[in-house]
């Protein structure tokens, strides 16, 4: 998994090499340098807790999951597929999630890299994320 950053709070990114802090001074070497990430207001990135299922099935698509998940959900109960198409949140921490990952021997940074992924998940019609 690329470790992830945000400054200020921003959307989850690769660190930059160099940045400037608030007082124009330019930090180098940010990977090595737990000093100029503060200074420049990085922090490590943890994935989101919960996403829309919009988000959450973009993201799938785009890592190549989604037609896994939908086989794996398709052999499930009645109650699981309705939960899986009636929710309009997809938790972190959801027993659904964690069962589809357990069955499809899914790594937990996988999991951490779809939240991302989800994350960025823009509205087509906004081009603001969800």
């Amino acid at each position: 998994m690329v470790q992830r950053w945000r400054k200020h709070g921003g959307r989850a990114v690769a660190l930059p090499g160099e940045d400037r802090d608030a007082t124009g001074l330019t930090w180098t070497s940010l990977a090595e340098n737990p000093l100029g990430r503060e200074a420049c207001g990085w922090a490590e990135a943890k994935p989101s807790s919960q996403v829309t299922m919009r988000q959450a099935r973009s993201a799938m698509r785009e890592l190549g999951m989604e037609a896994e998940v939908d086989a794996w959900v398709a052999d499930q109960d009645a109650d699981i597929q309705m939960a899986w198409r009636g929710d309009d949140m997809l938790r972190r921490d959801a027993p659904l999630l964690l069962q589809v990952a357990v069955a499809k021997d899914y790594p937990a940074d996988l999991i951490d890299d779809l939240f991302f992924a989800a994350e960025a998940v823009t509205d087509p019609t906004r081009k603001v994320p969800l």
